[in-house]
C-alpha cells in the first residue's frame, strides 16, 4: 500500500473513533431529557452530532 493509502486509511477510522465517542457522550443529555418526559426528536440528535463532528477541526485548527 502506498503512504497516501495508509494515512486515509488512518484519518478514517481516526473520524470514525471521534464520531463514536460524540455520538455516545450527546446521548447522556437525551436520555436524561426523555426521563423527564422531554422528547426530543432523534433527527435533532443527528445534526447536532454532526455538527459536533465538522466542528472538531477548526475548533482545534486542525
Amino acid at each position: 500500500m502506498k503512504r497516501n493509502k495508509i494515512n486515509i486509511i488512518g484519518l478514517s477510522l481516526q473520524w470514525f473513533i471521534v464520531g463514536f465517542i460524540i455520538t455516545t457522550i450527546m446521548s447522556i443529555p437525551i436520555n436524561i431529557l426523555w426521563r423527564f418526559r422531554f422528547k426530543v426528536p432523534a433527527c435533532l440528535l443527528t445534526i447536532m452530532t454532526a455538527l459536533a463532528i465538522m466542528a472538531i477541526p477548526f475548533i482545534f485548527s486542525w
